[in-house]
């Protein structure tokens, strides 16, 4: 009979999609099921045999990052949503810390203020209209809000930076060859170094995804996981 006690849900940019494609090479012989952005983890906990979750967690920053190469990628490749060749220009032409200036600028706005271009570039990017985490629509997209929509205590918790080793010690702990090569996709583009501003401001912005990274960085990998010391 299937094994599939261990609900994973898919926090954007954690390397989820490694995980659902992991899932579907082992079929019913993988014990974990695949949940995707839109779950929530207390309404996934009042179905049936499905409060056993697993989670993946990244560095905020790095997340951060990893979400604005894919967008500015997607820009340049195929333009924006919203038909705007000007902003559009903008994006092909933006690194990490002018997106972060235009980002904090929207931010510090008030309602109802004229933005630039490329301010409204990064408002297209990050900021959310449809995307719904069970009831709750977060503020900014799947890609960019908190890790912490996601969260609840008591679940498994992966690192996305030891996503090997933390896979191969939940196979063995279940009796399961380890799978090989479990690794995140990336998105290759050279968007320069973060400056010491911009990671002052995201580490204020993103700073309870902060704490609850690097409060699970520093538990030992089987208390992280859930698993005894014997498994």
């Amino acid at each position: 009979m299937p094994d599939h006690g261990i609900h994973f849900i898919h926090i954007p940019k954690n390397a989820g999609t490694s995980i659902q494609e992991l899932t579907k090479r082992l079929g019913d012989g993988c014990f974990l099921s695949y949940h995707g952005h839109g779950t929530h983890p207390t309404v996934l906990a009042n179905q049936p045999d499905a409060s056993d979750q697993l989670i993946i967690l990244r560095d905020p920053i790095d997340r951060f990052c990893s979400a604005v190469r894919y967008g500015l990628q997607e820009a340049a490749r195929y333009g924006t949503d919203h038909g705007d060749d000007e902003m559009v220009q903008q994006a092909r032409g933006m690194g990490i810390n002018e997106f972060v200036e235009s980002l904090r600028a929207v931010v510090d706005s008030p309602p109802g203020a004229s933005l630039d271009a490329r301010q409204r570039f990064v408002v297209s990017e990050v900021l959310n209209t449809e995307h719904r985490v069970g009831p709750l629509r977060p503020e900014w997209k799947w890609t960019f809000c908190t890790q912490l929509v996601w969260y609840a205590p008591g679940q498994r918790v992966a690192l996305f930076d030891s996503l090997q080793d933390d896979f191969e010690l939940l196979f063995r702990s279940r009796g399961q060859p380890p799978p090989q090569h479990v690794r995140a996709n990336t998105t290759p583009m050279d968007l320069g170094d973060l400056n010491a501003a911009s990671r002052a401001w995201l580490s204020g912005i993103y700073r309870h995804d902060v704490d609850l990274y690097h409060r699970y960085k520093g538990m030992g990998q089987h208390q992280r996981l859930g698993l005894t010391m014997g498994a």
